[in-house]
């Protein structure tokens, strides 16, 4: 029925919006963690040229990942506006503790942490492309941080001569390297929440179908709310299912469709000729 598809519909949104906040209290909380980690490692790190600029930073970083858990777990909602606003800040947030907390020409170190948070929260939030494109803006943000390391911060005015005159092979290698990491990187965890999500997905849809299955009584009722979760999912015009009685061949067409310009859908039974079977019936390779 149309109202009961409607609520279907008004259910299926909250369970997004809900699964997409919990998804924000989650990297909220990894957040929070790595923010407590990296305090701790900043007592017993060696003091680097801005030692005094980072440690303050961190401590700003611990207090925005706090407020930030506090703030999301009181909220019961976010929009895509904040998720990727939020996004921006956490990149920009591992850029300053890249650039000031570490070391230009060490390998791996803590606050490359920061910027593998960064992929893995794109992945978790939505997929691949996202993620590759979050890695674009981190080797952006590395090769930024590598002519800070060259000039010194003092000479940043004149930036674009200082690089490119000191710029030397090996930090040319380096950068190289960190950008090849950096990218294969995205691809894997990128690779891999999206596939996820798309389980996740598939998952929520079939939970979403056997749920209006059992909230139906009778057949029709029952066919029209499978097929009407079959157009929302794939956001088509026309469902048909086919099925064939063994006992005597017959076949019957059950077709729900979508009226473009007008609210509902439309739900036919019809016996299919046997010159139609062919249409509906092969075997599959």
């Amino acid at each position: 029925m149309p109202g009961q598809s409607v609520i279907h519909s008004l259910t299926g949104a909250a369970r997004a919006r809900s699964e997409a906040q919990r998804r924000e209290r989650v990297l909220a909380s990894a957040r929070a963690g790595l923010a407590v980690g990296f305090v701790i490692y900043c007592e017993q790190a060696s003091p680097g040229p801005y030692a005094a600029f980072a440690y303050l930073l961190v401590l700003a970083y611990l207090v925005y990942s706090l407020l930030l858990l506090v703030f999301l777990r009181a909220k019961q909602d976010s929009s895509p506006a904040f998720r990727l606003s939020l996004h921006a800040v956490d990149t920009l947030w591992a850029a300053l503790l890249c650039w000031f907390g570490g070391s230009p020409t060490s390998g791996l170190l803590f606050e490359d942490v920061f910027l593998i948070f960064v992929l893995l929260a794109a992945a978790y939030r939505w997929g691949l492309r996202e993620t590759l494109a979050t890695s674009s803006v981190c080797i952006g943000f590395l090769v930024a941080g590598k002519a800070l390391a060259i000039t010194g911060i003092s000479q940043l005015a004149d930036i674009r001569h200082l690089y490119i005159r000191r710029l030397s092979a090996s930090d040319l290698n380096w950068l190289v390297m960190q950008a090849l990491a950096m990218v294969v990187t995205a691809c894997l965890v990128g690779y891999v929440g999206e596939k996820e999500n798309q389980l996740r997905a598939n998952t929520s849809a079939i939970a979403r179908v056997v749920g209006k299955t059992h909230s139906e009584s009778g057949l029709r009722e029952t066919m029209q709310a499978v097929l009407g979760a079959m157009l929302d999912l794939f956001d088509s015009d026309r469902a048909v299912l086919a099925t064939r009685q063994r006992s005597n061949r017959r076949a019957f067409l059950w077709e729900l469709e979508r009226r473009r310009g007008r609210e509902g859908v439309t739900l036919q039974l019809s016996e299919l000729e046997s010159f139609q079977h062919e249409r509906y019936f092969f075997p599959v390779p």
